[in-house]
């Protein structure tokens, strides 16, 4: 799944955990959830792929900024958010670098396994658009 999917289903999950350590907690366990769903991603295996990661990221977290800007607790938001991308972000170096880091194998190795619905770009797409659409409408009620 993009990054925007993440950071929105973790910000979600973290604005209803009761302190920033759960609200983190409760995002990474939301990404592996969400890549359970069937969608499409890019790997970050050339220039342009890298670029379009960074860019998805960064549109991401202004789209958050701008849903939750008048948040009562935007630290807990934020803490989830966080942890809704920390997976893909403890895989940079594999991806990034083409550099296995040994203590995080067992994490790429998961996380590959559980990603086993791969859709056409169209269907992939849709389920983050729809993601999107629902979180975005929770984060600002």
């Amino acid at each position: 799944m993009l990054s925007t999917p993440h950071l929105l289903v973790g910000a979600t999950v973290g604005s209803l955990s009761a302190n920033p350590l759960l609200a983190f907690l409760a995002g990474i366990a939301s990404h592996f959830i969400m890549d359970l769903i069937p969608h499409w991603e890019w790997k970050p295996s050339n220039p342009m792929y890298v670029f379009l990661a960074f860019f998805d990221f960064f549109f991401g977290a202004a789209l958050l900024f701008v849903l939750t800007i008048n948040s009562s607790d935007p630290f807990l938001v934020w803490a989830g958010a966080m942890g809704g991308v920390f997976p893909d972000i403890l895989q940079a170096p594999y991806y990034l670098l083409h550099r296995k880091v040994k203590v995080l194998e067992p994490l790429r190795s998961f996380h590959g396994s559980i990603q086993r619905y791969k859709v056409p770009i169209y269907a992939g797409v849709l389920t983050q658009i729809v993601t999107l659409i629902i979180t975005s409408w929770f984060l600002t009620r």
